[in-house]
């Protein structure tokens, strides 16, 4: 839920932007969970946050900015 709600503040900012790590972890999460648009039942969409989360992609997608994290 906080990845969601992050991503989407961040993108609320516009046209400021992020820090590359930033901007990448909002990446790999669009590139699965949509952003805004008419009102839905969002269940779905946080239990793929979830599994996303827990799959390690974010993760793996900030590393690529900053190396390993401890």
């Amino acid at each position: 839920v906080e990845l969601v709600a992050a991503a989407r503040a961040i993108e609320l900012r516009a046209p400021l932007t992020s820090a590359p790590a930033t901007a990448a972890a909002v990446a790999v999460l669009r590139r699965t969970v949509p952003g805004a648009g008419p009102d839905r039942f969002v269940t779905p969409e946080l239990e793929a946050a979830t599994r996303l989360v827990r799959s390690g992609q974010v993760v793996d997608a900030v590393e690529e900015i900053t190396g390993e994290l401890a």
